[in-house]
């Protein structure tokens, strides 16, 4: 049997490979959870452990909540799929048991195990920017195949969380420590540029909703008026820039050219008849689209341009025709010969690809997600199919939710009846989805809700928040943070549906909840790479 120093040194070890882990390999994930239970069952001071965990309230409620999905496996007909999700929520027992009942790390030992995370957040953007760039045998469709490891939003939350995080290191470093402050600075940037390029939606939105809550924590803090009074200012700042480039985008994205019928050309410059609907209400920028369209030359032309067939699919399996088409129409261009020979080779790309706007070349700008949003709302309004559209599926996906809660209002539909029981309904509903498009909810509150009915979900909620409550007094500036990021997470993905999701959730909230000294404020830290 090893000495406790050697446990404690495993236990160390294995918690930095798990922080490392997170953006890079799922497996290395398993295996450091598999090595710190074990460790946590060898090591000689067992009993104290049950004496901690019996005493220490806040374990028990965090380790309870998988325990109701164990108890509402009782509630569940497909035994398979139940199995596969406790697996999948393991760490949920695992990592506030062995971090609850262990010596809280110190601030020397914290300091590791932020660079570990930090370090390995950019080695997963060089991974990325390296499949983007072609440097790798790895084929991109879309800039989301950028993160091969993990999903592009796993990946972006846990750049959020790095950022706040580094930006938490930052504010609490001493103002003598100059080149730490400026490395922190250069990687907050690096991680905020990753972010916008990537384009996920998710993960821009959650970084902008936890900067006022970040800015009110900090001024808060400081404990002056003045810092206060700065503070409102600085929040207000933000608010309403953010709203009045809401406001600017969703009118750019009305505003409309009128069109009047008298006033369109019926032949092409090659003597060809173009279709001009022009009572249709469907839009690409500010002009309509089916006005001033001409297949019989974008059929003949885009045969020289590009190898896909006109009449066949792009690479996102979409009609190519109508993605040509609504492409040329957001350039302005006719859609004929003469529009066609204005593409150049990157607008073919970007068609070929599954684009159907050139503003999506943009990749540093945030109103083309914007304009897909918008234009995904308009669309689903005027009765169009949702089917492959993130927002306005996720609407599809909610109103089925809502209809499976409703036959399973108290008790849910059991562990591993959730997904069965979700595709049961679409197809009681006739759902305009199309079968490969039926998805889970997409919101982590809701799943719970349906999985187990009224009485689970209250519990897991009045639980987490006791456990929370419990823990108050190591409540700071960098967990609050992280709790606003998992939260808002939750109300657009299924976060603890995945290992990865299930591990940044239970991984962070039992380090910053009940795995640190109290004592751990890094204001001593001197850099990333400093000692003690």
């Amino acid at each position: 049997m090893f000495s406790s120093y050697v446990h404690r040194k495993i236990f160390l070890v294995c918690t930095v490979i798990l922080a490392a882990a997170l953006p890079l390999s799922p497996f290395a994930v398993s295996v450091s959870h598999f090595l710190l239970i074990i460790n946590w069952f060898a090591e000689p001071d067992f009993r104290s452990k049950i004496s901690i965990l019996i005493k220490r309230k806040s374990i028990l409620l965090l380790i309870s909540v998988y325990f109701v999905h164990v108890f509402w496996m009782l509630n569940t007909d497909n035994i398979a799929t139940g199995i596969q999700d406790l697996k999948i929520k393991l760490p949920l027992i695992v990592l506030p048991l062995v971090y609850g009942t262990s010596a809280p790390l110190l601030k020397r030992e914290l300091k590791y195990l932020y660079n570990a995370f930090l370090l390995s957040c950019l080695v997963a953007i060089t991974i990325s920017v390296s499949v983007y760039f072609g440097l790798t045998q790895i084929q991109v469709n879309d800039i989301r195949d950028i993160s091969p490891i993990i999903s592009h939003i796993r990946l972006s939350l846990l750049i959020v969380l790095a950022t706040y995080l580094i930006i938490y290191l930052y504010l609490y470093t001493p103002e003598t420590f100059i080149w730490p402050k400026f490395i922190y600075l250069v990687i907050v940037f690096i991680f905020l540029v990753f972010i916008l390029w990537l384009g996920a939606f998710t993960g821009i939105v959650i970084l902008l909703m936890v900067m006022p809550f970040a800015v009110i924590l900090w001024l808060r803090n400081r404990k002056t008026k003045r810092n206060y009074l700065l503070g409102i200012l600085i929040v207000f700042i933000i608010t309403t820039s953010c709203l009045a480039y809401l406001y600017y985008t969703l009118h750019r994205f009305t505003s409309r050219n009128a069109t009047k019928a008298e006033e369109l050309p019926l032949l092409t410059a090659n003597g060809n008849a173009y279709l001009n609907i022009i009572d249709s209400d469907e839009y690409e920028n500010e002009f309509p689209i089916w006005v001033k369209v001409c297949e019989t030359e974008l059929l003949k032309e885009w045969d020289k341009r590009s190898s896909l067939d006109y009449r066949g699919h792009d690479l996102k399996g979409q009609s190519l025709s109508a993605t040509l088409i609504r492409y040329m129409t957001s350039m302005g261009l006719s859609k004929d010969s003469v529009g066609i020979s204005k593409l150049s080779n990157e607008d073919i790309w970007m068609i070929e690809n599954g684009y159907t706007n050139y503003l999506f070349k943009n990749k540093w700008s945030v109103y083309p997600r914007l304009y897909q949003i918008y234009w995904e709302i308009e669309y689903y309004i005027e009765g169009g199919n949702p089917s492959g559209h993130s927002l306005t599926q996720r609407v599809e996906y909610l109103k089925n939710a809502i209809h499976v809660i409703k036959r399973h209002f108290w008790f849910g539909t059991g562990t591993g009846d959730t997904v069965q029981e979700i595709k049961k309904q679409y197809d009681i509903d006739q759902s305009p989805l199309h079968p490969m498009w039926r998805n889970r909810v997409h919101n982590q509150l809701v799943t719970f809700f349906l999985s187990f009915g009224l009485v689970g979900f209250l519990y897991i909620i009045a639980a987490v928040g006791l456990a929370i409550y419990y823990e108050r007094k190591n409540i700071d500036f960098v967990f609050i943070c992280y709790l606003l990021i998992f939260l808002f997470s939750t109300l657009n993905e299924d976060t603890l549906e995945t290992q990865i999701g299930a591990t940044y959730y239970a991984f962070f909230l039992s380090l910053f909840l009940l795995g640190r000294s109290i004592n751990s404020n890094p204001k001593t830290n001197s850099s990333l790479s400093s000692s003690k």
